[in-house]
């Protein structure tokens, strides 16, 4: 059984991906997205059940099912039972302090040794069960949108884009996330658009493109004129993925969101945009240490943000470069070219799955 937030999350759809191709069993993804949804991901429709989450025959599988592959949890959160692993595939490390219920899990997915350690401990998940193996959807970041796709998404394909990727701050979501605020500054967040403006207009008038991408549950958009933006349902009305959106840009701004961890697998320019650190730190926090050897400059005057136009394109960037080193190796980061089929392998050779090899292997079936 397979579940995620959102739908599409992407270790989720890689998941799905590697089980089509190597596991023989029936996979039922909960709430999965729809057929046409899952036909522009290259899944196959046929051997996926797609169940409705509220549903007593949906809950009746998740109690026969031999393993759970979530993001957030399902049913409440029930602590695992002796033949049924919850494989937790989370949605991201990063520096953010975790602010929600732990999720009983049986075994933690990571693509940091240092923020996977760390929320295996507040999880209650022994670190001999963190599986080190990467972030499955790392793998679209080197399947990147063409130019149609980008065409589609409103950004010239012939000039160079970065991403503004603020995390969220203030919580529209429902449940038990809603109208929370991380920061303890109402004003610091509500201008965070308007204060990064003088910096893309530097971008800009190097040629660059600045296009943001909203938190989806974010109750502020970050939206403001000037700024090209793409949405969850741009992305799947495009037919591509954020991480594959991600993979055709030219650099990344960021602050205390996971996405820079994964990012970093692309070696290209990260900046780090954070007026509201200070009332960030007072709110929702994060990891001690955590802000220490980041990948890339803090950008906060024209000449941070010059600086980050010429590494952008194609400038040299020695300082920029030993930073994104420097960071792979303090955060212990693990990138690899299929994490999901890593991941396969490692369920596999703890007896929880029964998996073919992978395509085009030499050797017989796993386990």
């Amino acid at each position: 059984m397979v579940t995620a937030y959102p739908r599409d999350e992407g270790n989720a759809v890689e998941v799905v991906r590697a089980l089509v191709a190597r596991y023989r069993g029936r996979i039922v993804w909960v709430d999965a997205p729809d057929g046409a949804r899952l036909a522009a991901l290259g899944l196959d429709t046929e051997r996926i059940d797609r169940a409705p989450k509220r549903s007593a025959r949906t809950l009746l599988r998740f109690v026969r099912s031999e393993a759970v592959f979530h993001t957030h949890g399902i049913f409440g959160c029930p602590r695992p039972v002796r033949g049924k692993a919850h494989i937790n595939l989370w949605h991201g490390d990063g520096p953010k302090s975790y602010a929600g219920a732990p999720v009983p899990s049986s075994y933690l997915v990571s693509g940091s040794g240092v923020f996977g350690r760390r929320l295996a401990e507040v999880f209650g998940v022994d670190t001999s069960d963190l599986l080190l193996t990467g972030l499955p959807r790392t793998r679209q970041l080197q399947e990147p949108c063409d130019a149609a796709c980008l065409t589609k998404l409103g950004i010239d394909p012939t000039r160079p884009f970065v991403v503004w990727m603020p995390t969220v701050r203030q919580f529209g979501a429902a449940g038990r996330n809603a109208a929370r605020v991380d920061t303890t500054d109402p004003d610091g967040d509500a201008g965070l658009a308007g204060l990064i403006q003088p910096g893309t207009a530097v971008l800009s008038a190097a040629g660059i493109q600045v296009v943001v991408k909203p938190h989806p549950i974010d109750l502020v958009s970050r939206t403001l004129a000037g700024f090209a933006s793409v949405s969850d349902a741009d992305l799947i009305a495009a037919e591509t993925t954020v991480y594959s959106f991600l993979g055709a840009s030219a650099g990344l701004i960021t602050d205390y969101s996971s996405v820079w961890t994964e990012y970093l697998a692309l070696d290209r320019a990260i900046g780090f945009f954070t007026p509201d650190l200070e009332a960030y730190l007072g709110g929702r926090g994060v990891m001690p240490g955590s802000t220490h050897e980041l990948p890339g400059p803090t950008l906060s005057s024209s000449d941070d943000f010059a600086g980050f136009a010429h590494a952008v394109l194609g400038g040299a960037d020695p300082d920029g470069a030993d930073a994104r080193q420097r960071a792979r190796e303090t955060f212990e980061l693990v990138h690899a070219e299929s994490a999901a089929d890593n991941l396969l392998d490692e369920l596999a050779r703890r007896g929880v799955l029964r998996v073919d090899s992978r395509p085009g292997a030499e050797s017989g079936p796993v386990l």
